[in-house]
């Protein structure tokens, strides 16, 4: 496992990281424990949660945070671990309303602290962009709960590079800490139909940005739902199929299943391996899954190490993407 520092973290942040989003819902209790075990045995420290995870299911407001508090107060780890929470999601109902006003992200936050048991959260993201408020403000806010002690450092989830850019430079210009990463949403299948479009994904754009401005990704939905795997069983469901069966993504297949046959290496392995060996900018990948063997098969290319043909595809596709904004790849 590799360890990368972080913005006003006391501890270096592990790049693999754990989501939680069903912990404490369709996850029992049990088997979200048995799943941050085998992530945190294997070297991870960084459990990505939400105050609106577990929302969408009845009496499931609050589960996900609830439950990684109770794994992390169990097994005495607040100090080894590194919570990573999410505030400002909009109404589920209304995916457009913004929820980034101070006395909202407040809110937010002073829930959620009750909810993890805990007295600070790590890293604090703001879950969805409003750009109908000045970044000014929005900066100002993080920065106060900063200075409040409630939150050490606080990055940006599903906002595009422009807002970014423009959010860092009030900081910088005003003494304020910017955000310390961002999260989108990242794979090596190219999710072609995204329903919500508040979601922002990683596209030539985006890769042009993160790369000159060094900013750390967290990848979010990194080994796309599975799908290789799936694909591979023919169990996808209609939902992946929709959003990843398309002919690019089948050619991405197929190329990985010839790397999975020649090392040996799980398709799921690989894909979180394409990720992690990006070398423009940090990459975290977030991963996820329904019982601990598939965290296990995952976290498997730590050990087996990235093969060559994976190193080499991700840094030419790299190549490719900054090259056609008129970029040049740092070497």
């Amino acid at each position: 496992m590799q360890y990368i520092p972080f913005q006003n973290i006391p501890i270096e942040l592990s790049q693999v990281v754990l989501g939680t989003d069903y912990f404490g819902t369709t996850r029992s209790r049990e088997d979200s424990f048995r799943m941050m075990d085998a992530y945190t045995e294997r070297g991870g420290n960084v459990l990505d949660t939400a105050r609106v995870y577990g929302a969408w299911f009845p009496g499931g407001d609050g589960a996900s945070e609830r439950t990684v508090g109770a794994y992390v107060k169990e097994r005495g780890l607040r100090h080894k671990i590194v919570i990573s929470s999410k505030a400002g999601h909009p109404p589920l109902d209304d995916m457009h309303q913004g929820r980034l006003d101070r006395a909202e992200i407040t809110a937010d936050v002073d829930t959620g602290l009750l909810q993890l048991g805990t007295d600070y959260i790590d890293i604090l993201w703001l879950h969805r962009d409003d750009v109908s408020k000045p970044v000014e403000e929005i900066i100002d806010t993080l920065d106060g709960l900063v200075k409040q002690g409630k939150i050490l450092s606080y990055g940006a989830s599903n906002w595009t590079a422009k807002r970014l850019r423009e959010a860092n430079a009030y900081a910088a210009k005003s003494g304020k800490r910017p955000f310390a990463a961002s999260q989108i949403q990242w794979s090596l299948a190219v999710c072609h139909h995204i329903a919500d479009d508040t979601l922002v994904q990683m596209d030539t754009a985006e890769e042009t940005f993160y790369a000159a401005s060094k900013l750390p990704v967290f990848a979010f939905s990194s080994q796309a739902k599975g799908f290789f795997e799936k694909y591979d069983k023919n169990t996808l469901s209609e939902k992946a199929d929709g959003r990843y069966n398309t002919p690019d993504n089948v050619a991405r297949y197929r190329r990985l299943k010839q790397i999975s046959q020649k090392t040996g290496i799980s398709l799921s392995a690989l894909a979180l391996g394409y990720l992690l060996c990006n070398r423009t900018f940090p990459v975290l990948p977030i991963i996820g899954g329904s019982k601990p063997e598939q965290i296990a098969d995952s976290m498997s290319i730590l050990d087996t190490g990235i093969p060559e043909e994976i190193l080499e595809w991700r840094k030419k596709q790299s190549k490719q993407s900054l090259l056609r904004c008129g970029s040049t790849v740092q070497k």
